[in-house]
């Protein structure tokens, strides 16, 4: 018996019914999609926003140039910032750094004010700055220089009544000063300062060396090395001084026609140690003696003073400065000078009335010995004078080194008149 064989049927493909069926459901889960990536783009794109920070961040100093300092402070600036709201809660002061390139000063013109850009940074990297205020600030650099000065001791206070301070010892005796040139300037002195205590006790202190300038005050800014100095100090017996005048003592004659003007010591006074019944007799201290002969210009001469017996100096030093001045020894003489026109026309002629002066003339000696009358001149000056009659005063001249004048009135009356 024969068997039927049936054929099976090819399923057929309903992209119709595919887009159409479960339409709520579709939709349902495209709005549950486009939630979620509206939840997480808003998670991953924070809000942001422009915001002023107005504390002040100091600016800091970058790439300063070798061998220069800053004088003065950078300041501060303000900013505006934009970013994401919750980073813009968190802002502070440290949340920036403020920082100008004192590389790009011109030192050709070191000295000078400049003004330079401000660069600011945020942390986080994400904050943006939009605006600095100021953007550029004025520096002035200024090269560091050293110097070496001198120690000098200042006591604050006396030692114990009937005690005195010998000369104070110092380790080192100089130091270096170093610092910006501008405040190096200032500096006049270096000094210790050092307080005696109420025993008559020798001191052994270091204190620290300070640089101070005119009116006495601390310079800033300045460096001193070594920062302290070793200072020893004896306290001995008091002596009793006297301060006398101090008189040089000139011998020999200066050159022909010249005298000693004056001789002047420097110091001026000195005081002087010893006990008191030598002291009483001294009023003056006398230099040895200094030989003048032939000098025709002024010298300055070092020259030791002579100290009476049993006496000292109460200071280090037992030469002074003298200061001799010599001048020419002057005189006078009198000469009868014709009267000479000058500027005359040369078709012209002058009578003067009187034809003479008399002139004294003032001057070294060694020099009026030589003069002559012919080196003196009486001179009218006539030029663009016509013929007529004038009351003109003379001129006198003379040579270098000696000057004249008229014994008497100097108007000379002139007639001047035609040659023909």
């Amino acid at each position: 018996m024969a068997r039927a064989i049936g054929v099976l049927t090819r399923p057929r493909l309903d992209i119709r019914g595919f887009v159409t069926r479960n339409v709520p459901l579709k939709l349902a889960a495209v709005a549950v999609a486009l939630l979620g990536w509206y939840v997480l783009s808003q998670a991953q794109a924070p809000e942001e926003q422009t915001v002023a920070f107005n504390g002040g961040i100091p600016v800091q100093r970058q790439n300063m140039p070798a061998g220069y300092v800053l004088r003065g402070s950078l300041g501060d600036v303000t900013v505006n910032v934009h970013g994401a709201v919750g980073d813009l809660k968190e802002l502070a002061v440290s949340s920036f750094r403020a920082e100008v390139d004192l590389s790009q000063y011109d030192l050709t013109r070191v000295g000078d004010l400049q003004e330079l850009p401000v660069r600011v940074s945020a942390v986080p990297e994400t904050l943006k700055i939009v605006e600095i205020h100021p953007s550029v600030v004025a520096a002035k650099l200024v090269p560091v220089e050293a110097k070496q000065m001198t120690v000098q001791v200042r006591y604050e206070n006396q030692p114990a009544a009937g005690y005195q301070a010998a000369d104070p010892t110092l380790s080192p005796a100089a130091v270096e000063v170093r610092g910006p040139s501008d405040a190096l300037r200032e500096v006049v002195s270096v000094i210790v300062q050092v307080r005696f205590s109420d025993a008559p006790n020798d001191i052994h202190l270091t204190p620290r060396a300070v640089p101070i300038d005119g009116a006495g005050q601390e310079v800033p800014d300045i460096d001193v090395q070594p920062r302290n100095v070793a200072v020893a100090v004896a306290v001995q017996q008091a002596t009793p001084t006297r301060t006398v005048g101090i008189i040089p003592t000139i011998v020999g004659q200066p050159a022909a026609g010249y005298w000693v003007a004056s001789a002047t010591s420097d110091p001026a006074v000195v005081a002087v140690r010893g006990d008191p019944a030598t002291l009483d007799k001294i009023d003056h201290l006398v230099t040895v003696a200094i030989d003048v002969t032939g000098m025709s210009v002024d010298r300055l001469v070092r020259a030791p003073l002579v100290l009476p017996p049993g006496t000292s100096l109460a200071q280090e030093g037992g030469t002074v400065q003298v200061a001799i001045a010599v001048r020419a020894v002057t005189a006078t003489r009198l000469f009868s000078v014709a009267v000479q026109p000058s500027g005359l026309r040369s078709d012209l002629v002058a009578d003067f009335d009187p034809k003479s002066l008399d002139v004294v003339v003032s001057g070294p000696l060694s020099t009026l010995q030589g003069l002559r009358v012919d080196q003196i001149a009486v001179v009218v000056d006539l030029a663009g004078k016509a013929a007529g009659t004038y009351q003109i005063d003379a001129a006198i001249r003379t040579p270098a080194g000696v000057s004249g004048s008229a014994t008497g009135p100097a108007r000379i009356t002139v007639v001047v008149r035609s040659r023909s």
